[in-house]
């Protein structure tokens, strides 16, 4: 991973690329989670602003208990479309229905709420997720025992092992964690933040 100044197609903004299995970020002790094992009924909002040079498949974001899998939660690139996916407890796989714009920057945004019985705002008992790409927004629920939450410590940028593995192809500007659920007021002023920011209209 590399760090290179700014520069008009990232709205004169540092930006990160050249992400790999040897070049990434990577905190063994994030504080987004205390200890190495589940911190149970916790509502997360993940925001990303990427620019993808392809239409592959990378990690964005992931916390984990293993140091390499940054799936518990984690998002991703997926065969060009944006991931949001949880292995601990109920395994779930959200894709967006749309594609990344490629060779331009992208907000994405991943918000996972949980029922109000484990803690969350959401009707369903299963909770929602509730993603974002570029000003559209999508909501998936679930009407089950599924719950979220953050499990171990181990948070990556740029590059995972385990579902949509692999290095992310393209260059991160931004990622933002929240341990809980944003409002959609707040979800849409996170990603108007971004979006002007890195110059999207």
């Amino acid at each position: 991973m590399d760090s290179f100044p700014a520069d008009k197609d990232h709205n004169f903004h540092p930006f990160t690329t050249g992400y790999s299995a040897s070049k990434l970020f990577y905190n063994n002790a994030s504080t987004l989670n205390p200890t190495n094992g589940e911190l149970p009924d916790v509502s997360h909002s993940i925001f990303s602003a990427v620019r993808p040079t392809s239409s592959g498949t990378g990690r964005i974001t992931g916390i984990d208990d293993d140091a390499t899998f940054a799936s518990e939660p984690g998002t991703s690139i997926a065969n060009g479309k944006p991931r949001h996916y949880e292995y601990y407890n109920t395994v779930t796989s959200t894709d967006f229905s749309s594609t990344f714009n490629i060779g331009v920057s992208n907000i994405f945004s991943s918000i996972a709420d949980n029922s109000v019985a484990n803690g969350g705002t959401s009707t369903f008992s299963g909770g929602e997720k509730r993603l974002g790409l570029n000003g559209t927004y999508e909501t998936t629920t679930f009407n089950n025992t599924n719950k979220f939450q953050i499990y171990g410590r181990n948070l990556r940028v740029g590059h995972a092992g385990w579902d949509a593995s692999g290095a992310f192809p393209g260059d991160i500007m931004e990622v933002i964690w929240y341990k809980r659920t944003l409002t959609a007021n707040e979800q849409t002023r996170v990603n108007s933040y971004l979006a002007v920011k890195n110059g999207l209209p």
